[in-house]
């Protein structure tokens, strides 16, 4: 009758306490070269920057590594990026010139038209999405189970929307009419 044989591998456990940001737990455990049993512990709030993960679990494992991730913190992803600012809209047209004077009777020439309003600008582009709190990198032959029970995983907020674009300028106003020339 044959047996299961227990293969002896290496674990090594890790705990997280300092609040930092963007961490990378194949780095946190020094990129192991072999399959290993490893266990992060996060017991001090996670950050990111950018659209950084403020916990990823890395690329870097090799085939056959579980990894258990304990989460007893808040692991936050930061706020996307503004929305870009909407486009400037069109000024308005010119006013119309005013009717020019005449010699008998006589009459003034009358003041032209004001020009058109300028048109709004466009609105502001969407905010970019928040950065994610985890992730959990593919990687093949890699089981990563993750104990979130006494933390808090969230993602970021998006970014606010851009500012709307500047309203045109208002066209400018017709010339005035011509006098009257009295023989």
């Amino acid at each position: 009758m044959y047996g299961l044989v227990t293969i002896a591998r290496p674990s090594k456990a890790l705990t997280l306490n300092a609040v930092e940001n963007d961490v990378n737990l194949a780095t946190k455990f020094g990129n192991p070269t072999y399959p290993l049993n490893a266990i992060a512990k996060i017991t001090a709030n996670k950050g990111s920057t950018g659209s950084n993960p403020s916990v990823r679990t890395g690329t870097t494992w090799k085939a056959g590594t579980i990894l258990i991730v304990i989460n007893q913190a808040s692991l936050t992803g930061a706020t996307g990026t503004t929305g870009s600012p909407g486009s400037a809209g069109n000024n308005g047209s010119g006013g119309a010139g005013g009717r020019g004077g005449q010699s008998f009777p006589n009459i003034a020439g009358a003041a032209g038209s004001s020009g058109g309003a300028g048109t709004s600008g466009s609105p502001g582009g969407p905010g970019g999405n928040g950065a994610p709190g985890f992730q959990a990198d593919a990687v093949s032959g890699v089981k990563i189970l993750v104990d979130n029970g006494a933390g808090t995983i969230s993602g970021g907020p998006a970014g606010p929307g851009g500012p709307g674009g500047t309203k045109g300028a208002g066209g400018g106003g017709g010339g005035g009419g011509g006098g009257a020339q009295i023989p």
